[in-house]
């Protein structure tokens, strides 16, 4: 599971993104059911629902995506960082250098 691998777990989720092939009202119930079951907290996380026509594999149902907190005691190698971070810092430095003349 992604979130184990980046030393997080069910826990840690603090939003949920839940993309469900034709979501009708009655769908609810079941989905909150099942959320209840993976959650091992008295109250789910934050959730947003879409209703889609369609999702990356046909036989998929639904689709979800976690978003986990988690408190990170050493720095990450270059590797494991956002690419483009580095290259955005780099960016609002070099436009501050040019717009203050110094």
């Amino acid at each position: 599971m992604a979130l184990e691998a980046a030393g997080a777990s069910l826990d840690d989720v603090v939003r949920l993104g839940i993309y469900v092939k034709n979501l009708r009202h009655e769908d609810g119930a079941v989905i909150r059911k099942a959320l209840r079951r993976l959650s091992v907290r008295d109250t789910l996380p934050t959730s947003t629902w879409l209703g889609v026509t369609s999702l990356a594999l046909d036989e998929l149902l639904a689709e979800v995506e976690a978003n986990a907190v988690i408190e990170q005691t050493t720095r990450l190698s270059r590797s494991k960082r956002n690419p483009t971070q580095p290259w955005s810092r780099r960016r609002y430095a070099h436009r501050g250098r040019s717009r203050g003349g110094a």
